[in-house]
């Protein structure tokens, strides 16, 4: 577990700098934001009416070009699989060069007429024409053209817009947000941060366990947010296991090769590991060891690798538990990404869903001969939801 605290700074030298922007730009938008600064501490304000559309179209394409290296940087390292995934829709092609000239936040101080000089200079102000033609030029496939109500984006799709938003149009200050707390760290992405940094200039909390990591590597961000939110930070890192037992601890450790974990000293029942042939067998043998009498256990989950799997499960359970007078409509439930509520009894759901949630039992059910790292770390993510008891089912 991880925690970062830092009073998040406004200048985007942090950006310019970790993303290989040429040492002179970073310098001069520094500088830029030093006099800046200055100058609001003196209670003064820098006279724009003087400044000219030259000039500020000047600034904002240097702003438009970090945003773009940004861009191809993101796509470079986290979705090179794109050029080989076709869209069904028929994709557009835009003519021309990029002309937009983006106009962020140096409109302070125009008058109006100058303020319509300015948006002159700009083609368009359309996040998604924008964010396509920079997958042209990168030679991407395109996003379909669409007018703007039927217009949908894939997921992969979502960080990179919404990042030319925040870098190159002037976002209303969120001043009213004191301190903002981020749980999950590790399932953050480099773009994902960029634009956190631009939503909020308050204090952070950012906590996470690498080793939950929701990808098929595990991604260490501790390598760039100090990049991203500059170097005044704050860093307690906890190596103690409190919520498992040790037995259940140093199990989940072998799984994804921990080796530097420090156990709490509370002892229970060995984690019970089993081949078996099929999930419904698996099942059965959960519902004989669910809630023993001797135990006061109030939570179980059946933990499996995907919704498919889950719903299934959660069929075979209502079957097996309807035999032995389980009430099934209060004591069991089926957790997925359409649920509002959390209950008490027996829950069925998927490693990703249960992240965060603790029971006193947990019957992780995963294929026998999956030894790919993502699936590792959902055995993992799995194993440590449970607080007293572990068994673990290989199908």
């Amino acid at each position: 577990m991880l925690f970062w605290g830092n009073e998040v700074l406004t200048e985007i030298g942090g950006v310019l700098e970790f993303y290989g922007k040429e040492n002179a730009v970073r310098r001069q938008w520094e500088r830029e934001e030093k006099e800046e600064k200055k100058e609001n501490l003196e209670g003064k304000q820098r006279n724009s009416k003087n400044r000219t559309a030259l000039d500020t179209q000047k600034e904002e394409t240097m702003d438009w070009n970090t945003a773009f290296a940004v861009l191809r940087k993101f796509y470079e390292e986290k979705w090179d699989y794109l050029n080989g995934c076709p869209r069904n829709e028929k994709a557009w092609d835009e003519e021309g060069e990029l002309q937009c000239k983006i106009y962020v936040s140096k409109k302070r101080g125009l008058d109006r007429d100058q303020r319509m000089e300015v948006l002159k200079l700009y083609e368009t102000m359309d996040f998604y024409v924008l964010y396509n033609r920079f997958l042209k030029k990168e030679g991407y496939q395109t996003l379909p053209r669409r007018p703007l109500e039927k217009r949908k984006l894939r997921y992969e799709d979502v960080y990179p817009v919404l990042y030319l938003k925040y870098r190159l149009s002037r976002q209303a200050e969120r001043s009213n947000i004191k301190h903002l707390v981020i749980d999950e760290m590790q399932d953050y992405s480099r773009l994902q941060y960029l634009i956190i940094r631009r939503m909020f200039s308050c204090k952070m909390t950012i906590l996470g366990d690498r080793a939950q990591t929701m990808a098929d590597q595990q991604q260490d961000v501790l390598q760039f947010l100090p990049g991203i939110f500059g170097k005044d930070l704050r860093r307690i890192e906890m190596r103690k296991s409190y919520r498992n037992t040790v037995e259940i601890a140093s199990y989940a450790a072998n799984l994804i090769g921990v080796t530097d974990l420090e156990l709490f000293e509370r002892h229970g029942i060995p984690v019970v590991e089993r081949d078996v042939t099929d999930l419904e067998a698996a099942l059965r043998e959960a519902v004989d060891t669910l809630f023993p009498e001797e135990k006061t256990y109030e939570t179980a989950a059946v933990i499996v690798p995907d919704e498919k799997t889950a719903e299934r499960a959660y069929l075979i359970l209502r079957e097996i538990l309807a035999e032995k007078d389980f009430d099934c409509e209060k004591r069991l439930s089926w957790l997925n990404r359409d649920s509002s509520s959390f209950k008490k009894g027996l829950t069925v759901t998927t490693f990703y869903l249960a992240k965060g949630l603790e029971f006193d039992q947990v019957f992780s059910i995963f294929p026998k001969d999956e030894k790919r790292e993502i699936m590792m770390q959902a055995q993992y993510i799995a194993a440590t939801r449970a607080l007293h008891e572990l068994r673990v089912y290989h199908i």
